[in-house]
């Protein structure tokens, strides 16, 4: 495994540039709105144009690997992403800034179909789940480092400079993996979408993708629209603020291998009632409490949804035929990112504007824990000991 961790390496920055350029605008969304004097509301809408543009990508990056290879998907994943941010930095227009976050959302969407063959074809199957874990790093550290670096920079520069020069980082990630990365010198195979009937008549994918479209809201979708709500609403300094979500997202490193571990230990219908049960309380709490209390809902909401993941693909895998987990996983993704990522943090401008942020975090909440009963229509293999 230690031979490889130099290749898995460049994957970690891959994944980390996709995230943190995404996760970027959160913490700047109150300063990009003012300056190009917009609505706030207008200004969530470009979380929903980003996801169009990811699940757009995310379709048809079978077909791009089939032709240019994996490793040319994944350089080709970062050359749009530096680029669409260098477009979001420079935009004088709503029109301009909105192409930006389309493109900005097509980049990462490359990802996923080029990612887990690469690292396959890196370690095997024994050893994909370890390979799987220290790529998903960079996914936590964006989560950490993403408001860390809006809190400590943007007192100090424009939030143009700060979209330019991560278009620079992003870029020197791409020359490196054009340069220096070994995997993925092989042809993917193009999604067949034929079956579409089969996985839209099996009861599993809906719950697993209603699940998925909840939590998305519950991680990403609460992580891109709080630092706003909490500067608007509770009238919170914003550096604090950025620096306080920035530090909530670091249990994330350690909570996703434990829940690995638990599914592996614990019956899985029980690990996610638990899991659901819990973020969904403290996501209620969000829009509910004040002062500490509200200090330790933060620091507590996103532990639970880090560690739900696993276990819903697991529940995935066992409910769908193998010949159709690709398109299953695709769809169930490009779900949960279009709902999660997208619909939420737009309807949630559009409750801010009315005064009513609040209820948006206990409707998510109530949702998250009345979904549990669609556990039913699942299947779960028993834990062998």
């Amino acid at each position: 495994m230690k031979k490889y961790l130099p290749q898995l390496f460049l994957l970690v920055g891959v994944v980390f540039c996709t995230f943190f350029s995404r996760l970027l605008i959160s913490p700047l969304l109150l300063t990009v709105s003012t300056d190009l004097e917009i609505s706030f509301t207008r200004a969530t809408s470009l979380f929903l144009l980003t996801s169009v543009g990811y699940v757009v990508s995310l379709f048809f990056s079978g077909f791009i690997s089939a032709r240019i290879t994996h490793h040319w998907t994944i350089v080709l994943a970062t050359v749009i992403t530096s680029l669409s941010l260098a477009v979001i930095g420079v935009s004088e227009t709503v029109i301009w800034l909105s192409a930006g976050f389309v493109l900005l959302g097509m980049g990462p969407g490359l990802y996923p179909a080029s990612g887990i063959p690469m690292i396959t074809s890196l370690v095997g199957l024994k050893h994909l789940g370890k390979g799987v874990a220290v790529v998903d790093t960079g996914i936590n550290f964006a989560f950490i480092l993403t408001p860390l670096a809006a809190a400590v920079f943007l007192p100090i520069m424009s939030w143009r400079l700060l979209f330019l020069i991560g278009s620079g980082f992003v870029g020197l990630v791409a020359v490196i993996n054009a340069r220096y990365g070994q995997a993925g010198h092989f042809r993917g195979t193009p999604p067949d979408y034929h079956n579409l009937r089969i996985i839209f008549r099996n009861r599993a994918f809906w719950v697993v993708t209603c699940w998925i479209g909840l939590l998305s809201a519950a991680t990403i979708g609460i992580f891109a629209i709080l630092p706003s709500f909490l500067v608007l609403d509770r009238g919170m300094d914003r550096e604090f603020i950025n620096a306080m979500v920035g530090a909530s997202r670091v249990s994330g490193l350690f909570v996703l291998y434990a829940a690995a571990w638990l599914g592996d230990h614990w019956e899985r219908r029980r690990l996610v009632t638990m899991v659901f049960l819990c973020s969904g309380i403290f996501t209620f709490m969000l829009g509910v409490t004040d002062g500490s209390l509200l200090f330790v809902c933060v620091f507590l909401q996103p532990l639970f949804g880090a560690a739900f993941f696993p276990s819903t693909f697991a529940f995935l895998s066992e409910n769908v035929s193998r010949e159709h987990q690709n398109v299953a996983i695709a769809l169930v993704v490009g779900f949960g990112n279009i709902c999660g990522v997208g619909i939420f943090p737009f309807l949630m401008g559009l409750l801010e504007s009315a005064g009513n942020a609040r209820w948006g975090f206990m409707g998510l909440g109530v949702l998250m824990v009345a979904s549990l009963p669609l556990m039913y229509f699942l299947k779960s293999k028993p834990i062998v000991r």
